[in-house]
C-alpha cells in the first residue's frame, strides 16, 4: 500500500530527508514561483557548470517555490551535473533526483532545498 501523500501546504514543515522524491515533488508543483530564488538557483547552476563545455547544455528548467527547486538536466552526460552535486555539497544544499523524461529523452529532475534547511543527499529509491 502506497505511503499517504505528504501534506502540500507551504506553511506545514517536512523532513526533506524522509519524504519520497513523489512527495517532494508535489510538493514544489503546489507552490507558487519565487522568481527571486529561481534566478539565484539558475544563476548557482550557472556557475557550477562555467567552463565545462557539456555543461552549458545541460540545463533544460528551473523554477523554484517557497521551500523546494527543481530542476531538469539532460542525462546523456553526466559529468556536469556531477560537478553541481559537488557544488551543491559544498554549500550545504542537500537535494534528491530521480530520472524522468523530458520530450522523449533521458533527463534527471533534481528537488533541493534551501541551502542549510534540510540533509541528506541521495537518489530516490523510486528510480
Amino acid at each position: 500500500m502506497p505511503a499517504a501523500p505528504l501534506n502540500v501546504t507551504p506553511d506545514v514543515a517536512f523532513d526533506f530527508a524522509t519524504s519520497s522524491f513523489r512527495d517532494l515533488e508535489a510538493r514544489w508543483a503546489s507552490e507558487p514561483e519565487d522568481t527571486d530564488w529561481t534566478l539565484n538557483a539558475a544563476t548557482f547552476i550557472q556557475a557550477a557548470f562555467d567552463g565545462n563545455d557539456a555543461g552549458a547544455n545541460s540545463a533544460f528548467s528551473t523554477r523554484c517555490g517557497r521551500t523546494l527547486c527543481r530542476a531538469v538536466f539532460n542525462a546523456r552526460d553526466m559529468g556536469p551535473l556531477l560537478k553541481l552535486g559537488q557544488s551543491e555539497a559544498a554549500a550545504g544544499v542537500s537535494f534528491r533526483y530521480e530520472r524522468a523524461d523530458v520530450d522523449g529523452g533521458s533527463a534527471i529532475a533534481v528537488l533541493f532545498g534551501r541551502p542549510g534547511e534540510h540533509s541528506a543527499a541521495r537518489p530516490s529509491p523510486h528510480t
